[in-house]
């Protein structure tokens, strides 16, 4: 699996979620040590163990009903996990935000506009 991370803030400093991920994967691998000029070859990360803690997440469908999928939540030593030093979190529910949000972006079934915009000749992009 692949998890993207982003490695500065909006400041242009490193992001502290990246650094709590760098700590993760040290502390999870007793071979690997970030160096202490603050570079990193990202190719020294392959092959090595870093635990993810997983949660559920509610979001608003097309149709407007409710679906779930499941999320990584933050990154943990493998340590932790192996010895259930963890809580699953709680399902992140759908909120009133999200669904004003949804109203606004036309979160509905595009075919309608879609047959509104084009003709038999130019399609609306």
């Amino acid at each position: 699996p692949i998890y993207q991370q982003l490695i500065y803030d909006d400041e242009g400093n490193a992001s502290r979620y990246f650094k709590g991920i760098l700590d993760d994967i040290q502390d999870s691998n007793s071979d690997w040590k970030i160096s202490a000029d603050d570079t990193l070859d990202f190719s020294t990360l392959i092959g090595k163990k870093v635990g993810f803690l997983f949660g559920e997440r509610e979001y608003l469908k097309r149709d407007g009903s409710i679906g779930t999928f499941m999320e990584p939540r933050r990154s943990m030593n493998v340590k932790r996990i192996r010895n259930k030093e963890f809580a699953i979190p709680p399902l992140r529910k759908v909120t009133d935000e999200d669904r004003k949000f949804a109203a606004k972006s036309g979160n509905a079934d595009d075919d309608e506009f879609i047959q509104d915009e084009m003709d038999d000749n130019h399609a609306p992009f």
